[in-house]
């Protein structure tokens, strides 16, 4: 291939990264040189929407590890069976001098003919470094990349040094170590746990509804869905004090009696709480006497605030409802221009924090993306309100959060930064952007 050529190709691989990869949960380690530093990086690839990546490397001696977040792409122009790891700024939450600032810059692994039956690599891997693919000679004179590939947790477990990726003190480090041998064998010696570790375990059902089905959105929804279960099973997880019980009702199963029965099928104690979200399609036409919206379902449809009475029936001591639906007459969640693809996940998640969410706070309330006769929009392939609440419940529970652990803080931040997002695009008129809201009450132990 000509030099000319080649460059053409590198840079449309940097722009035409688009399309995703089918995959079921995998986990990779890969180790590379560039710039006499030595990197390795373990990825948690939960779907091809959602990767977290921990990267490891020593300068002068010196051990840092930061996080980032990533997406795995294919590229027909480049190989027909080609797969890129995109792996946006890495942010640094662990340095042996304690020099805490500082980012990694963002890169790349490619997979040359990469088979997704048998799971291998038949041609070379290798790491660049997104602003450097268009130097030329870049990728030619790259040093091969060794990478290993995981299908099960139990592999992980034991060929992986969670330590070298994780800190101790992380539910991601009690997810990936070595499991103990003799765990098995002592849980049927007739010892039994302590009284106040399973007096102190607090249940949280979260259920999630999308319209997932839908052709104009159905693909943010999922994206919406996988987001907000991967927040409360792995960010929020970090609390051990608490158990999630997930359930997911999308596509053709999104039906008002199959909510119904879901919810009433629950086993809820009196200090267990339940977290029913929605995303998709909502409407509330004029003349309707309810400020809260109807959520679109297959063959029928749901008031939100109704939702908020079917779990609060249960009688849990936290009951919430988030809606990311419209609130207007029935029309389809606009999407926007994409936000920028990457971005870095925060330094630590404090156990205590997650506690004041969802082990101490009590009551009930029902939130909605939009106020009355609003539409609400989507961000490229997220709700501009869930992307919002994402961002500020991560940043509520990190340790070195000047917000307050408050289900009040967060959505009322989530209100502001969706409206921040949304507030040059005409809503109904004489106003701009979606302005959220939520009612009730709720009182913390």
């Amino acid at each position: 291939m000509k030099m000319q050529n080649y460059k053409i190709a590198v840079i449309a691989l940097i722009t035409l990264l688009s399309a995703q990869v089918s995959l079921a949960q995998q986990y990779m380690r890969f180790s590379w040189k560039d710039l006499n530093m030595d990197y390795s990086a373990f990825a948690y690839l939960i779907d091809s929407e959602h990767v977290i990546v921990r990267i490891n490397s020593t300068q002068n001696g010196v051990l840092k590890l930061a996080e980032a977040t990533g997406k795995l792409r294919v590229h027909p122009g480049y190989s027909p069976k080609a797969r890129v790891l995109e792996i946006g700024i890495g942010e640094v939450i662990y340095s042996k001098d304690n020099k805490m600032s500082g980012s990694f810059p963002a890169f790349r692994l490619f997979q040359e003919n990469y088979d997704p039956v048998t799971n291998k690599v038949s041609g070379r891997s290798y790491v660049a470094q997104a602003t450097k693919i268009a130097q030329k000679g870049y990728i030619s004179g790259h040093p091969d990349t060794k990478v290993q590939i995981y299908t099960k947790l139990s592999d992980v477990q034991q060929n992986i040094n969670a330590g070298a990726y994780f800190l101790k003190e992380e539910a991601y480090y009690k997810q990936f170590a070595k499991t103990n041998s003799n765990t098995s064998a002592n849980s049927n010696s007739g010892n039994k746990p302590a009284a106040s570790q399973s007096a102190s375990l607090v249940t949280v059902h979260l259920i999630l509804l999308g319209d997932t089905k839908d052709a104009s959105i159905g693909e943010s929804v999922k994206s919406d869905l996988a987001k907000m279960r991967s927040l409360f099973q792995n960010t929020m997880s970090v609390n051990k004090n608490i158990k999630f019980n997930i359930k997911e009702i999308s596509g053709d199963q999104l039906v008002s009696t199959n909510v119904q029965n879901t919810v009433k099928s629950l086993t809820v104690g009196a200090n267990d709480a339940i977290i029913l979200y929605y995303s998709g399609h909502g409407s509330n036409p004029q003349g309707s006497n309810s400020e809260f919206p109807t959520a679109a379902m297959i063959k029928s449809s749901y008031k939100l605030e109704n939702m908020g009475n079917l779990i609060s029936n249960l009688k849990p001591r936290l009951a919430v409802v988030i809606g990311d639906l419209c609130n207007s007459v029935p029309r389809t969640r606009t999407a926007l221009p994409e936000e920028p693809l990457f971005r870095s996940a925060p330094a630590q998640h404090d156990p205590a924090r997650v506690a004041e969410f969802l082990i101490k706070a009590k009551g009930k309330i029902v939130s909605t993306s939009s106020s009355y006769d609003e539409y609400s929009y989507s961000l490229g392939n997220n709700g501009a309100f869930t992307n919002s609440f994402i961002d500020a419940m991560t940043s509520a529970i990190n340790s070195h959060s000047n917000m307050p652990a408050t289900w009040d803080a967060v959505l009322k931040q989530s209100y502001k930064e969706a409206y921040n997002k949304t507030k040059n695009i005409v809503n109904k008129p004489g106003t701009k952007g979606q302005n959220g809201f939520y009612r009730g009450s709720l009182v913390y132990n």
